[in-house]
């Protein structure tokens, strides 16, 4: 398929080579700045509300004390914070969408056509959090070089909405994004991926026609000790990855400030279909499909 609106054909190739792409300037930092305000304000009202996995305070939400940034407020780095606001990704994220469409095969194959402000925000550590000036601790960080992810086989490493029956021809889930909604630097949280990851779980796949459960680590966890490289989804405010639903992925340790990304899954309109004629396979169909049949890998 041709008739590219975005990507070029570097950015299909490294697709193809690597299971993502990166679309920079997706949107504002105005508009960036207004979206985290938004998840502060929320939390700052009703934190039981907003909050996917609600636990109390260390101080109470009506106290002026209350910071809901701080990682000490909850007893964990890393929340989700329920969306407010719904948009249209092709009006309000067009470059977005003209990915999308590029990777998925047009927009009549798209399923999900919104977006909302669900954030996954990366509080950070509190090692080093009172460090200052800044300066000290960008040369603190440089110095050290302190790993922020985690072992290969640790059980963080993940695809978005496994399946206890996943086919690889049955696959709804297109596109995982991640939107960088403030910078996020080295060190910073950026979300780990295993670009090595998604050929092989699509060859792996490809091995049980009748489905296999991409629930169980077992399954999934040798893949991952296959893999020997870690990519940082790191970038500027208004970056998105967009990223094979096969690409494994991990939170990773933040020595910087609170990281809010927003991470949208795109579901298809009908299932992955490898056995279209040539020509009517999407770019990711088509790279599945080159992955599956390579088997050096």
């Amino acid at each position: 398929m041709s008739d590219r609106q975005i990507l070029t054909e570097a950015d299909v190739e490294h697709f193809a080579q690597r299971g993502f792409v990166l679309v920079p300037d997706c949107f504002s930092s105005s508009f960036a700045s207004e979206w985290s305000e938004g998840v502060y304000r929320r939390l700052k009202a009703d934190p039981k509300q907003w909050l996917t996995r609600y636990s109390e305070p260390r101080i109470p939400a009506d106290s002026e004390d209350f910071d809901p940034y701080d990682p000490t407020m909850w007893g964990r780095e890393w929340i989700s914070v329920r969306g407010s606001q719904k948009w249209s990704i092709a009006e309000q994220f067009p470059k977005v969408w003209g990915a999308m469409c590029d990777l998925l095969g047009g927009s009549e194959r798209i399923m999900t056509d919104f977006w909302t402000d669900y954030s996954a925000i990366n509080l950070g550590t509190t090692k080093w959090r009172d460090v200052h000036p800044p300066w000290v601790k960008e040369l603190l960080l440089k110095w050290k070089k302190p790993r922020v992810h985690a072992d290969m086989d640790d059980e963080s490493w993940h695809i978005d909405n496994p399946q206890r029956m996943s086919m690889l021809q049955g696959l709804r889930n297109g596109l995982v994004l991640i939107a960088l909604v403030t910078d996020v630097k080295p060190w910073g949280g950026g979300t780990a991926i295993a670009p090595e990851s998604a050929p092989k779980l699509s060859r792996m796949m490809s091995k049980y026609p009748d489905g296999v459960d991409m629930t169980d680590p077992t399954n999934t966890a040798p893949v991952m000790r296959e893999c020997s490289e870690i990519v940082y989804a790191e970038g500027r405010t208004g970056d998105v990855y967009l990223t094979h639903p096969l690409l494994m992925h991990s939170i990773t340790a933040n020595y910087r400030g609170p990281r809010i990304i927003a991470n949208p899954n795109i579901e298809m309109r009908l299932p992955m279909n490898l056995n279209r004629p040539a020509d009517e396979l999407s770019i990711l169909e088509r790279t599945t499909l080159d992955w599956v049949r390579d088997q050096s890998g």
